[in-house]
């Protein structure tokens, strides 16, 4: 049986929609909340017997908010998972949830059906700006929330970090770093704020109605947080994600070490089987389908060795340890640095990569140009 196999269970519903947001999701649809999840264990009853030989090491419901979800509806889904799925008996569990859409009994229950790691969107620790981004929560109840999870027995808590706000400064993102430690957490995602065209927040920005910090000021802003939670004791593994010791995530991990997964739910994507596919995007084709016995799957790709190998490495720079060469040549039987040398000295005459040992990585402090570094790769 293969091992390190993931698990993606998407629920599409929030409590509001976010300004910024332009993900599936939608708020006010808790008409279609047993539907969807019926649709749901539907789809993740027929990976039954294609995935019979393989072993899942990590599991993440995210979304939208899961949590919104009565609790008896993510345990007929968690029950749907473990039916059709072998997992490994120290598998990583993890539900993103937002503050204040769950109490300690939900806290508890989520412990009780397996999840062993939780993601909060927290966003933004001042209360203005959480409003301005149209979170349906504030700073108060977010330290709650924390609360709550620690009681009912969770140590893995994430939080999530926009950078790049309007009106955000270098204190601001400096106090936020301490903020995250003392109240525990084990794990942060720091993410730049992404406009996404048709969002309210795209449509704000081409009125003249706010202003964002330019790209170099939101450097500095990366720059200065990365710098604090490293002197507090997380470790940088990846771009956008810092851990304190043993704390890394499995999951996203086993993505960027080109893992497979299967992706159930509303618009979620999968790599298994030798090629990339997705779900649809409209919410009542899913679940039509799903009743009418056909896979809800859009687009479909087979990957030539080539396509592989490209995603092999534009997955693995993202790492602080960088790509593992080994595994590169085991994978596609030919060695990294012969395939790519020419790419590879270019690269290093400009200062921006390096070996170490088996692991060619881009340097932490050129993370900010990644893109162009990855860009290179492409044949």
């Amino acid at each position: 049986m293969t091992n390190k196999n993931g698990l993606y269970i998407h629920v599409p519903f929030c409590k509001s929609k976010c300004i910024y947001c332009d993900f599936v999701s939608f708020a006010g649809c808790e008409g279609s909340f047993d539907q969807y999840t019926d649709a749901l264990c539907q789809e993740i009853a027929s990976y039954k017997q294609k995935c019979r030989d393989k072993i899942f090491d990590t599991v993440y419901m995210g979304g939208g908010t899961p949590s919104v979800l009565p609790t008896f509806l993510i345990r007929k889904i968690v029950d749907s998972a473990k039916n059709a799925f072998c997992f490994d008996k120290n598998a990583e569990w993890t539900i993103e949830v937002n503050p204040a859409t769950v109490d300690l009994q939900k806290a508890c229950d989520l412990f009780e059906m397996g999840f062993n790691r939780v993601s909060i969107g927290m966003q933004s620790a001042d209360d203005n700006t959480l409003k301005f981004l149209g979170r349906p929560h504030d700073k108060n109840q977010f330290e709650q929330t924390i609360q709550l999870f620690k009681q009912a027995g969770f140590e893995n808590v994430n939080a999530d970090f926009i950078l790049g706000l309007p009106g955000q400064t270098k204190n601001v993102v400096s106090d936020t770093a301490k903020y995250l430690a003392n109240l525990g957490i084990k794990h942060v995602s720091a993410y730049s704020l992404i406009v996404e065209k048709g969002t309210p927040l795209a449509k704000m920005l081409k009125q003249g109605k706010i202003t964002l910090p330019d790209d170099d000021f939101t450097v500095d802003l990366y720059d200065t947080f990365v710098s604090e939670v490293q002197k507090l004791g997380f470790e940088r593994y990846e771009v956008s994600n810092f851990a304190k010791p043993s704390f890394r995530s499995k999951h996203n991990e086993n993505c960027w070490k080109y893992q497979e997964y299967i992706g159930v739910g509303l618009n979620s994507q999968s790599f298994m089987f030798g090629k990339r596919f997705a779900n649809v995007k409209n919410l009542q084709n899913y679940i039509n389908k799903i009743n009418q016995g056909k896979k809800p799957v859009s687009w479909s790709q087979k990957l030539s060795v080539d396509d592989q190998a490209f995603e092999f490495v534009m997955l693995g720079l993202r790492l602080c340890d960088g790509l593992d060469t080994k595994d590169f040549k085991n994978r596609f039987g030919v060695d990294f640095f012969e395939k790519y040398h020419h790419i590879i000295k270019r690269l290093q005459q400009q200062n921006l990569v390096e070996r170490s040992g088996d692991f060619f990585k881009v340097k932490p402090e050129k993370f900010y140009i990644l893109n162009s570094v990855i860009t290179e790769f492409i044949d």
